[in-house]
């Protein structure tokens, strides 16, 4: 069993593509893994809800893409430096990346433009 985190930022409160992705990516891997998903607390009820997820709010501030992206890029990294995972995805990558990040690293892009 891993324990795993996923950036789940771009749920887009359930209305896109990438949310259906997002949803599945988290069904799929709590069957036999420990999640523990960081999204925006409106998203968080629309969110599949499964014995080994565990979700935490991210501060309600990183709600505008310009400022989402630079939390990504700067911050989050940082506050995932202590804990314990055995690896990262980024399901929307294309947008939301580290700038340094020393763990594994999953990073999803679905679209170039």
């Amino acid at each position: 069993m891993y324990k795993i985190f996923i950036s789940g930022m771009a749920f887009d409160g359930g209305k896109s593509g990438i949310s259906v992705y997002i949803a599945n990516l988290i069904l799929a891997l709590a069957r036999e893994h420990r999640l523990d998903v960081m999204a925006l607390p409106g998203d968080i009820p629309l969110m599949p809800q499964a014995e080994n997820i565990r979700y935490q709010a991210a501060p309600s501030w990183v709600s505008r893409p310009a400022v989402n992206m630079l939390w990504h890029l700067l911050l989050l990294p940082f506050c995932l430096r202590w804990r314990n995972y055995d690896f990262v995805i980024l399901p929307a990558a294309n947008r939301r990346a580290f700038l340094f990040y020393r763990g594994f690293t999953l990073a999803v892009v679905h679209d170039l433009s």
